[in-house]
């Protein structure tokens, strides 16, 4: 869920321009997005039905086995339960999806670097011995 980040900025500036977080929801989950903008579909479209976001939030965190998702839908539900304002949850959250999306997209750049290593260092060692050992022996074996 590796656009968490971006979607959780989108639902803070709703909440921030002074739309409801339902309604927050509802603009993101029109628009395509990755699986956390699904399952924030889901959670809109429950919500439609039934007017209560506490209950789809809930079950999307039973669902989702992302931690930062579950943090999401336990924060909202208890600041909705609460009466508490969302908007520096979601600002919070969002700052910490960025941050893990960060060391995500580190850990794979390393890994990439080193994956592109293995393929060249494959090619270059035959070309080392093709234009250094084989002069030699050709050499060696002319002198017998």
């Amino acid at each position: 869920m590796t656009e968490m980040a971006f979607a959780l900025d989108r639902l803070a500036m709703y909440v921030a321009a002074g739309h409801t977080l339902a309604h927050a929801i509802k603009n993101l989950a029109i628009h395509p997005g990755g699986p956390f903008v699904a399952e924030l579909r889901q959670v809109a479209a429950r919500y439609d039905v039934t007017g209560d976001l506490v209950e789809p939030l809930e079950e999307m965190a039973r669902r989702v086995d992302v931690p930062l998702a579950y943090i999401f839908a336990s924060q909202v539900v208890m600041v909705v339960r609460e009466g508490g304002e969302v908007l520096p949850s979601l600002r919070a959250l969002a700052t910490e999806a960025r941050y893990h999306l960060n060391e995500v997209l580190k850990e794979r750049g390393q890994r990439n670097s080193l994956m592109r290593v293995i393929p060249i260092s494959g090619m270059i060692l035959p070309a080392v011995v093709i234009t250094v050992v084989a002069p030699g022996a050709v050499f060696a074996l002319t002198n017998l």
